[in-house]
């Protein structure tokens, strides 16, 4: 008979600890995650202009902590479809149950409040906010299936989110409360939730010939074209709010957000006149690549 403290069961304890690392390597890859939290936090710290606080690891493991909880909602609502068409995903396979990611996201409430709860007690407050609008949003808004066969007003419900996330970390950088932050900080926040909309509407923006059944699209809603400009309108009005909510009205700013946005509508013009080919990766790549060099350029316009 195996015993409970033997050797056999370390192992069992190994290979049950192992299947989170292969969770996170598949659906919440680290290299990615770290350089786009990283830029996110660097992003709102280049605006505040205190310099590198010795809280700053605390906000990144908080954030990332709230990222990784947003992560285990989408798989656990996501699953029924999964079942159908993702069969190889973690949960559908049974790598880890509904269970298991239950009990993640309750750690991850715990702890990031507790995080941000020890960097200062307004950035606690508006961390609660957020979190209990990520849990109202979890369930669906208590609007069940309506709500989410209501496909683009579902996705910009979800990512308001990150208006509240965002202005909870001025708040830990700060060190004022969520009412009294500067005017900029809201109008950033705001640029942040446009952002994340994009990734999101761009991701799922879709050539007719890649289209698969069962599989909801923006480009089923809006028609290729429709899709297309959402994302390029959402780049657009980010674009202005920087420049005049935000004051990144710099030469290099001017050029280089330009640049972004130029190089966006090629891409979505690229995208509208193939039917097929590599026009859709492009066009859905672009879109998860600009929340990325937009937050690189806050950083470099406040360096220089």
């Amino acid at each position: 008979m195996e015993r409970f403290n033997s050797n056999h069961s370390d192992k069992k304890y190994l290979q049950d600890r192992y299947k989170w690392i292969q969770f996170f390597i598949e659906r919440f890859d680290p290299l990615s995650h770290l350089i786009m939290i990283s830029l996110f936090i660097a992003g709102h710290m280049s605006l505040v202009d205190k310099g590198v606080s010795s809280d700053a690891l605390l906000l990144f493991i908080g954030t990332t902590v709230f990222f990784f909880k947003l992560r285990c909602f989408d798989e656990v609502k996501d699953l029924d479809l999964d079942m159908k068409i993702n069969p190889s995903r973690p949960l559908p396979r049974e790598l880890l149950s509904v269970f298991d990611m239950k009990d993640a996201i309750i750690l991850c409430f715990i702890f990031e409040n507790i995080i941000f709860y020890t960097i200062d007690l307004d950035a606690g407050i508006a961390m609660s906010i957020a979190s209990l609008y990520s849990l109202i949003m979890y369930k669906e808004f208590f609007l069940g299936s309506w709500f989410r066969d209501k496909l683009t007003s579902y996705a910009s419900a979800h990512t308001l989110v990150t208006i509240l996330l965002s202005l909870s970390i001025f708040c830990a950088i700060d060190g004022r409360a969520l009412y009294a932050l500067d005017i900029s900080m809201y109008f950033f926040s705001v640029v942040s939730w446009l952002l994340f909309n994009i990734f999101e509407l761009g991701r799922k923006t879709f050539l007719e010939s890649e289209e698969r059944d069962q599989v909801e699209s923006y480009s089923k809603v809006w028609g290729k074209g429709g899709a297309v400009v959402l994302v390029l309108v959402h780049a657009c009005i980010a674009e202005v709010i920087l420049a005049l909510g935000v004051g990144l009205s710099s030469s290099f700013a001017k050029i280089y957000f330009n640049s972004c946005f130029v190089v966006f509508v090629l891409s979505g013009i690229y995208f509208l006149i193939k039917k097929s080919g590599r026009s859709g990766s492009f066009f859905r790549g672009y879109s998860s690549f600009y929340i990325i060099l937009i937050y690189l350029g806050v950083i470099i316009e406040k360096l220089l």
